[in-house]
């Protein structure tokens, strides 16, 4: 993940952060680089021809996770990806 950040933030700095607790694991990944607009459909980025995200957003989906994302244009990008320790049901 972060040399993906690197390449595609143009930044020299990542910072990444690992909480975890009895319940979950949190990773967040932060940049201060260009940014973008994130779509209101991930999937609109696939359209686009970019799939880094979507596939990341499918995995946590399969693990019962969750992916959020954060970004604009020349206000860098944070992912927080956010995996329970113990599978429900």
């Amino acid at each position: 993940m972060i040399r993906y950040a690197w390449k595609h933030a143009q930044t020299p700095k990542v910072e990444v952060g690992l909480w975890f607790d009895e319940e979950a694991v949190m990773l967040t990944v932060s940049d201060r680089g260009r940014g973008f607009a994130v779509p209101e459909r991930l999937g609109a980025l696939a359209e686009a021809g970019h799939f880094g995200l979507v596939g990341i957003h499918e995995r946590m989906e399969l693990v019962g996770g969750t992916l959020s994302l954060a970004s604009g244009p020349g206000q860098g990008t944070t992912l927080t990806a956010w995996v329970p320790l113990h599978p429900s049901g």
